[in-house]
């Protein structure tokens, strides 16, 4: 297969179970609560052409949380509530995908091996829990396109389509990370973190965008 072709791949599971420099985003955490997927979709900034030396990870995460919503609109599900908690724990996943290069709900870092104890380390414990994970093999559209292709790979896969229909889950976090990966030079690795409960109000999430 040539190397402009589009590959992606995917996996799925379920189970029970800032000392930092500022990163420049147009997208705050507070504007999940004052936008749907309809009003996100009239954003100049879900249009931007992403620039793959200069991404902004915070709105293409709200992006793909957009999209993952659009799905559950069209078929008759109540749209997901954004968790910080949960968008750390599939940013950070994503992130150690590309930088170790491996594609895996296991993870090689320590105490951060499965989704369960990833999900766990953010406040979320004793909670229905599942994660889907899918990259490609290049970067391509806007904000709001790429995260649409992302969804789509999911949603033509039963395992992951389940996921995001699954009537349980209230919560979601979704993280994506591009860079390197296998033998793609400007890959994409994205994730999705569900839940049915989210971190107690009281814990402070920082995610380090960089």
């Amino acid at each position: 297969m040539k190397k402009s072709h589009p590959i992606v791949y995917s996996l799925v599971v379920g189970f029970i179970t800032m000392a930092h420099a500022p990163v420049q985003t147009k997208w705050t955490r507070e504007m999940y609560a004052k936008h749907d997927y309809k009003s996100f979709a009239q954003l100049p900034m879900a249009h931007q052409p992403i620039d793959s030396k200069n991404i902004d990870y915070a709105l293409l995460n709200a992006a793909i949380f957009y999209a993952t919503n659009w799905q559950r609109d069209m078929h008759q599900q109540k749209p997901f509530k954004h968790s910080a908690a949960l968008e750390k724990a599939a940013f950070e996943h994503s992130k150690d995908m590309m930088r170790l290069n491996f594609f895996s709900h296991k993870s090689p870092v320590q105490g951060k091996e499965t989704s369960g104890k990833r999900i766990a380390a953010e406040g979320i414990n004793n909670s229905y829990t599942g994660e889907n994970i899918i990259y490609h093999s290049h970067i391509a559209g806007s904000y709001l396109d790429q995260a649409k292709k992302i969804i789509l790979g999911w949603m033509n896969s039963p395992g992951h389509r389940r996921n995001i229909l699954n009537s349980s889950y209230q919560y979601i976090g979704c993280g994506a990370y591009t860079g390197k990966f296998d033998e793609w030079a400007n890959a994409i690795v994205a994730t999705q973190n569900f839940s049915a409960t989210d971190a107690p109000p009281s814990q402070e999430v920082v995610i380090d965008y960089r």
